[in-house]
């Protein structure tokens, strides 16, 4: 990945439980590589962000496919994104 694609902002900050806030592609990739081989191979979400990623897909498409992958581990911190984005902020 080259290194102005991985410096590109998310759409959106996204609040992971435990504090940390991924605000870049840089930092998103970061965070799903630090979860390790192991999930990324038993969930077809984490799959589909890393080819997102390797073909350098639009921000758009990565932060709402990261923000998905996300959701399905359990791993956003809802309160904190609702906060951020108010009550009916959209999370699918």
């Amino acid at each position: 990945m080259r290194y102005v694609y991985l410096s590109e902002k998310l759409n959106y900050p996204l609040p992971i439980d435990g504090g940390e806030i991924l605000h870049t592609i840089r930092d998103a990739r970061k965070f799903m590589l630090a979860l390790g081989r192991q999930r990324s191979r038993l969930h077809e979400h984490w799959h589909q962000v890393y080819d997102l990623m390797m073909a350098e897909a639009d921000v758009n498409t990565v932060t709402q496919q990261f923000q998905h992958a996300l959701l399905q581990d359990g791993l956003l911190d809802l309160n904190e994104f609702k906060h951020w984005y108010g009550p009916r902020a959209i999370i699918t």
